[in-house]
């Protein structure tokens, strides 16, 4: 892969560059547009704008719409109104009319807007959390079916027990080979049991995870405003203050 795609694929590839090219520009009075284009065929906003794009490409809350301000609320309900009134103000005019506009409003008119404001934080608070508390249970998911899939690997291309050698020889009897067999099926049964327990065992889900998944809908629901973080401590405390008879419950579930 050249030297331009490695940049152009990856930030911290892009990053180093940049540090390299401007020490030996700075070092040997250069040109840095010039050396920059012996390296890369994309310039350094091009290639900014592009990490900025894929940032928000791969951010789980693109689609949470951010809080709005009391001031925002303000601007879109009064600026269409204020144009209105002076149609031949231009753009930053009207930012400096509304703004006045704004200064001179008393507490109990903008009391409206702050409530908009706050009532605005809560639902960004209540829709984030619900982003990341999907994004977790699917992580949560796919760890478990990737341990469940790596254990089945490591069962099926474990070391099968070996054999226990015998010699022939005329001096050997029949007593002695059915010995031989009837011990032979017994290691077999034996093992095929601990394989069969082991993937049981490695299958099972444990009585926290049932609790967390049972409780944290019940604490969304009570409190919506609850971040992620507060909902899991929230969980390992109330774990953690159950007697070993309601956490029997939760074994016998899972």
């Amino acid at each position: 892969m050249s030297c331009a795609n490695l940049i152009r694929r990856d930030e911290s590839h892009f990053n180093l560059a940049h540090r390299l090219v401007s020490v030996i520009v700075e070092n040997n009075s250069l040109n840095f547009d010039e050396v920059w284009l012996q390296v890369s065929n994309n310039t350094i906003q091009q290639l900014q704008k592009r990490f900025r794009r894929l940032k928000k490409a791969n951010n789980p809350l693109k689609d949470v719409k951010k809080p709005r301000t009391s001031f925002s609320f303000y601007t879109k309900n009064c600026r269409m109104k204020i144009a209105t009134s002076n149609p031949k103000a231009t753009f930053g005019e009207l930012s400096k009319l509304v703004s006045k506009s704004w200064a001179g409003l008393s507490d109990k008119e903008r009391a409206t807007y702050k409530k908009m404001e706050t009532d605005d934080k809560k639902r960004y608070i209540i829709e984030k959390d619900k982003v990341l508390a999907e994004l977790a249970l699917q992580t949560d998911t796919v760890t478990a079916e990737q341990t469940t899939e790596t254990s089945s690997v490591e069962e099926t291309t474990s070391t099968p027990t070996k054999k226990r050698k015998t010699t022939s020889g005329r001096e050997k009897t029949s007593n002695t080979l059915k010995e031989t067999s009837t011990s032979s099926e017994n290691t077999t049964s034996s093992n095929n049991s601990k394989s069969s327990g082991k993937s049981e065992s490695s299958t099972k889900v444990k009585p926290y995870n049932v609790f967390q998944k049972e409780q944290r809908a019940v604490l969304k629901k009570s409190e919506p405003t609850l971040t992620l973080k507060d909902v899991n401590s929230r969980l390992g405390t109330m774990w953690k203050a159950l007697s070993d008879t309601d956490r029997a419950k939760y074994s016998a579930t899972a």
